[in-house]
């Protein structure tokens, strides 16, 4: 398990090791058959640049530095599809409705999970614990 916050602005490199950019967010699209979002792409800010590449292209995701299957030459394109879903630009920050308290509350992270190589979109995060991660102060929490 991971969180958003965790791998968000980590270095993506190519095949070779040469750095491209940042992973900047990760995109997904429901599917009728999942109950959970799958991964099916990742925006990597290159040279101030957005460019999205295809989830098959990522070697190993929750790494420090996030390995690309591909030379930076060779790196095919994802085209961003209406009902696409960025999860920091479209998750992150907004205010949801928490079913079990019949209140509003906002989503300060978001949890990821591997599954037999898939990784989906587990559940939202509200807590402070979330605030506390994305501000990179999480460790100062623990018992």
């Amino acid at each position: 398990m991971a969180y958003l916050s965790e791998i968000l602005g980590r270095p993506v490199i190519d095949l070779d090791g040469k750095p491209i950019g940042k992973l900047r967010d990760i995109i997904v699209r429901p599917w009728a058959e999942f109950p959970h979002p799958l991964i099916e792409a990742i925006a990597v800010d290159i040279k101030n640049e957005m460019h999205y590449l295809p989830f098959a292209t990522v070697a190993a995701l929750f790494s420090p530095v996030i390995p690309l299957k591909y030379r930076s030459d060779e790196i095919p394109s994802f085209e961003l599809m209406a009902g696409d879903v960025l999860l920091s630009r479209d998750v992150m920050d907004k205010q949801i409705i928490d079913t079990d308290g019949a209140r509003v509350v906002r989503v300060n992270d978001v949890e990821l999970v591997r599954v037999n190589g898939t990784i989906y979109v587990s559940n939202v995060d509200i807590s402070w614990l979330g605030i506390l991660r994305r501000m990179g102060l999480a460790a100062l929490h623990s018992p």
